[in-house]
C-alpha cells in the first residue's frame, strides 16, 4: 500500500488577488496554461478599475524536471515579477519563477503555489510527466510543444502537441511547422493552422519508433520549427528537446542439435 499524500500542498496552483480583496485559486490542471481577458483563456482575467488587460497576456508552462514555472509574455505590455516589481518580464521573453512568488497584471496579484513538476496534481511515481520543450520565439510566431514523456520505444510512441500563437498584425496567417533531428518517417504532425492576431491553436504531434539500427539510440536532439513565409517573412520560432531513443532487439534464436549443418 501506498502512503497517503497531502494533494493539497503539492497541487499545482496559481492564487489571484486584485486591489480590493477579491481572491481566487486555479489550479493548474494543464501543462500549458493561458491567462488574459479573452473568455477563452484558462485563467479569465477581467478588470474591475477600468484598466485594460491584453486578450492574451501569459503562457505558463509548469517546469518537468525542476520545481517552478516557465512564464512566456505574448501581450505588447511589461509584466512586472515580484512582490515589488524588481524584474520585469517584456513582450515576446521568457522568465523562470519559483513556487511562491507572484507577478502583477494589471490591478490583479498572481501567486505560482505547487511543485511546479509535471502537468498540474500529484503523480504516480511510474507516470511519466508532460513534459514542456525549450523555447525560442520570435517578434511575430509563438511556439511551445508539451510531450507525454521523453523515452521513445519502440511500443511506447510520443504523444503530445504543438502550440502556435499569431503574435503579430497579420490576419489569416498560414504557419508551416516541420521537426528536425528524428527521420521523417517517425514523425506525424498536423497540418499548419490559420490563424488571426492573437488567436492560439494546438497541432497534435506524434513520434515514432523507427524501429530499425539507424538512427543509434541514446539520446536525440529534436527540434520543432513554425514558420510563416506567406506573411512573415524570415521569421521563425523553435522549440527543441531531448528525447532518450531505446534500442531495438531484432534477433533470432535457432537451437540446432549437435552435429547438425545449418542450410
Amino acid at each position: 500500500m501506498k502512503p497517503a499524500q497531502n494533494t493539497s500542498s503539492q497541487q499545482n496552483r496559481i492564487e489571484v488577488a486584485d486591489q480590493d480583496g477579491w481572491r481566487k485559486t486555479f489550479p493548474l490542471q494543464k501543462t500549458l496554461v493561458h491567462i488574459g481577458s479573452d473568455p477563452g483563456n484558462d485563467i479569465v482575467l477581467e478588470s474591475r478599475s477600468g484598466g485594460w488587460i491584453a486578450g492574451r497576456c501569459l503562457q505558463v508552462l509548469s517546469l518537468p524536471t525542476v520545481v517552478g514555472y516557465r512564464l512566456v509574455n505574448v501581450g505588447d505590455s511589461d509584466i512586472l515579477l515580484g512582490s515589488s516589481g524588481e524584474r520585469v518580464l517584456a513582450p515576446r521573453t521568457t522568465a523562470d519563477v519559483l513556487p511562491g512568488e507572484s507577478i502583477r497584471i494589471g490591478e490583479f496579484t498572481c501567486v505560482f503555489r505547487g511543485g511546479g513538476v509535471g502537468s498540474g496534481g500529484p503523480q504516480e511515481a511510474d507516470e511519466p510527466p508532460a513534459l514542456a520543450a525549450d523555447l525560442e520565439s520570435s517578434d511575430q510566431i509563438g511556439i511551445s510543444v508539451s510531450l507525454s514523456q521523453t523515452q521513445l520505444g519502440p511500443d511506447s510512441p510520443i504523444e503530445g502537441h504543438v502550440t502556435v500563437h499569431n503574435l503579430g498584425n497579420q490576419t489569416g496567417v498560414q504557419f508551416k511547422l516541420g521537426l528536425e533531428g528524428l527521420p521523417p518517417d517517425c514523425c506525424e504532425i498536423g497540418p499548419g493552422p490559420i490563424l488571426f492576431p492573437g488567436a492560439t491553436r494546438n497541432v497534435p504531434l506524434r513520434l515514432l519508433h523507427p524501429r530499425r539500427p539507424d538512427p543509434l539510440a541514446g539520446e536525440r536532439l529534436i527540434r520543432v520549427r513554425v514558420t510563416a513565409p506567406g506573411a512573415y517573412e524570415g521569421e521563425a520560432a523553435t522549440a527543441s528537446q531531448i528525447i532518450h531513443l531505446l534500442p531495438f532487439y531484432a534477433h533470432e534464436l535457432r537451437l540446432m542439435t549437435p552435429g547438425q549443418v545449418e542450410e
